[in-house]
């Protein structure tokens, strides 16, 4: 049986979901200890800072940059490369406005 190139990108995005959760519930816990605040909270509160956190998590910027776009795509219109590239210039208030425009923040 043979799976065409988008439902093999589904499927593999699907599992990569399902793992995240438990990563999630993680670094979740690290937040909350580290700063009072859940990681999404952080994230919409001071996203700048909670980017630079997950990289001193993972010791990685692109593990960061992976669990962000994660995070972000459930936003299926969001242009996530633009979000990141907000996170990487230190510009929150940009990053705020682009999340505005698919949330009620």
């Amino acid at each position: 049986m043979s799976l065409s190139k988008k439902r093999l990108e589904s499927r593999v995005f699907e599992s990569l979901v399902k793992s995240t959760v438990a990563m999630h519930v993680a670094i979740d816990k690290y937040f909350q200890l580290k700063y009072g605040k859940g990681f999404i909270d952080k994230l919409l509160d001071e996203p700048v800072e909670a980017y630079n956190a997950l990289k001193d998590y993972f010791n990685s910027e692109e593990a960061a940059d992976f669990f962000i776009y994660l995070v972000l795509k459930v936003l299926h219109r969001l242009d996530v490369n633009e979000a990141l590239e907000y996170l990487k210039k230190g510009d929150s208030e940009s990053f705020k406005r682009l999340l505005r425009t698919y949330l009620i923040i």
